[in-house]
């Protein structure tokens, strides 16, 4: 299944694949979530945000059409559902001592550039501010916490060496979590905790 998402998620990359029923059947794989291995899980959601940045990017703004906003903000509502529930389980494996760097890594930069597509202050004025979204300050302390683990954890874990191929969009995975952290503070796209 990992190579097979990771496939789609190369498509992705180049093509516009924003259809609603890819994502549903993401979605499908990932309500089972906890018989899957991390990198499964890590491909389903860097899937599911880049079906979400194409269909919003495919929002015409000159003729802006209800039925395709409603249908972005469920999408982004159903991703950031099913990243909350994930982050919880990050969060208690983190506090046992189990250390699952790329998964928090993506989940952190996920929230991140899906927090910077929807910022609220960016969206005030637009056609699109109806998709303005401000995570609330429970999400933003999750988040937070767990940048706090990953750029503590050492960088020669083990999982981290038998992921890392697999991981290549991130050469540096602490480094990406700073980018995430220091893009949603320097632009003031959350509120500060």
């Amino acid at each position: 299944m990992a190579v097979n998402l990771s496939r789609l998620y190369q498509l992705q990359l180049t093509v516009n694949v924003s259809d609603t029923h890819l994502f549903n059947d993401l979605k499908i794989i990932l309500d089972d979530y906890n018989n899957l291995d991390d990198e499964v899980i890590r491909l389903v959601l860097l899937n599911m945000f880049l079906n979400l940045a194409w269909a919003l990017k495919s929002i015409d703004l000159d003729n802006t059409d209800d039925s395709t906003s409603k249908q972005v903000l469920t999408k982004r509502t159903t991703l950031m559902e099913h990243l909350q529930v994930i982050m919880g389980c990050l969060l208690e494996s983190w506090e046992q001592g189990i250390s699952r760097n790329s998964l928090t890594c993506t989940i952190c930069a996920i929230l991140s550039d899906t927090w910077s597509l929807f910022s609220e202050a960016k969206l005030t004025g637009t056609k699109l501010q109806d998709l303005g979204f401000c995570p609330p300050k429970k999400l933003l302390k999750k988040f937070w916490k767990l940048c706090e683990y990953r750029l503590s954890a050492p960088d020669d874990s083990e999982e981290e060496v038998t992921e890392q191929h697999l991981a290549s969009e991130y050469m540096n995975e602490k480094d990406a979590i700073v980018s995430c952290a220091a893009k949603l503070i320097a632009h003031d796209m959350v509120p500060k905790v």
